[in-house]
């Protein structure tokens, strides 16, 4: 029986880290509070020359990026400027793994920005 459950689960992770896609890293834009929060910003990688965006919290973009030799690199900041208060927090994340996260408060001025080596 041990044994039983023992393959079962082998199979289950090795099912799921066959699943992770290298050749995608996540950008998650979102408000600690769960407020909308406009933002401007940008995404790049070695296969991506610079993306511009534009959007409102939550957001969530997708960045191809070559699983051998990368550098992935986003900035967003806050474009109400009316809003001092609200965070607008910027997660990098590939391979099921979050590799940074900034947080900027300040419109116009403070920026989120991270970035990751890959692999």
């Amino acid at each position: 029986m041990k044994k039983a459950v023992l393959i079962a689960l082998t199979i289950i992770v090795l099912t799921f880290l066959s699943c992770q896609n290298k050749n995608i890293a996540t950008l998650k834009v979102s408000n600690p509070d769960n407020k909308a929060v406009a933002f401007s910003g940008f995404y790049s990688s070695s296969l991506l020359d610079s993306s511009r965006i534009n959007g409102i919290t939550p957001a969530t973009y997708k960045i191809d990026v070559n699983p051998e030799d990368d550098y992935i690199r986003a900035g967003f900041t806050k474009t109400t400027v009316t809003d001092g208060s609200s965070k607008l927090r910027v997660e990098l994340i590939y391979l099921n793994k979050t590799k940074d996260v900034k947080t900027a408060t300040v419109p116009l001025l403070g920026w989120a920005v991270v970035s990751c080596d890959i692999p």
